[in-house]
């Protein structure tokens, strides 16, 4: 993973951490125009119709991200064009195609040549996303690993989550103490308390899982209650 100056990130977050989401989007469409070309497109063409699908914290990222791809595509004649941009397993995603433009590089982007600024770019790409793993996408602090509770991955630190779900922070610090013990628990050998930590360890599953179908049904209920208003809202204007 490549170095980052510390001052550098420092300026860039303070920058994008005070847009809204739809102010870094006009930016971003204006600043890149020719990366975000399919911003307006119709859903049945393109993902990038859902709009740059990211937290705040993560904003500086991508805008870092978009700089290095408009200074290979100077060098390189080839152009970034994305394709969707979201959060997925509490990590992000940037989807992506690019088109050659004939006569810009020196070798008239052969075979080879695509090839080659082909890796540069899939691997300056790759650690935009891998970046954002280390980075909060509500506040944009850095924080240790992707928190993962019951099946579910969240995006955040872990004094962001706590605002969110208090429930879920006391779980995940539950789970940190049951892995540092298991370690221990492996190091030293000993049968009977790796029995015992099994169990343990099957219960804490056990309550997270229910905890996450608490939370499905909850959503279940607010999607079937926001079906229902539309569709009496429908019937109203018909009549």
């Amino acid at each position: 993973m490549w170095i980052e100056n510390s001052k550098e990130i420092d300026e860039k977050k303070s920058k994008f951490l005070k847009m809204s989401e739809e102010e870094f989007d006009k930016y971003m469409c204006k600043t890149y125009p020719i990366m975000f070309k399919e911003r307006n497109l119709p859903k049945n063409q393109t993902c990038m119709c859902w709009g740059l699908n990211i937290g705040k914290g993560w904003q500086w990222i991508l805008a870092d991200l978009c700089e290095k791809l408009e200074f290979i595509s100077g060098k390189s004649g080839i152009n970034v064009v994305f394709k969707q941009i979201k959060e997925k397993f509490g990590g992000a995603r940037f989807y992506y195609g690019y088109e050659t433009e004939k006569g810009k590089s020196k070798s008239k982007n052969s075979p080879s040549d695509v090839k080659y600024w082909g890796d540069i770019i899939e691997n300056t790409i790759s650690h935009s996303e891998e970046l954002c793993d280390y980075y909060c996408a509500e506040c944009g602090e850095q924080k240790d690993d992707i928190i993962t509770l019951g099946g579910w991955c969240y995006d955040t630190c872990e004094k962001c989550l706590e605002k969110k779900r208090e429930d879920g922070i006391k779980w995940w610090r539950e789970y940190k103490e049951l892995k540092e013990l298991a370690i221990d628990v492996a190091y030293r050998g000993n049968k009977e308390e790796i029995k015992q930590l099994k169990k343990v360890v099957k219960g804490f599953s056990s309550r997270t899982n229910k905890e996450q179908k608490k939370q499905q049904k909850k959503y279940d209920k607010m999607y079937k209650d926001a079906e229902k208003k539309l569709a009496k809202e429908k019937v109203v204007k018909k009549d």
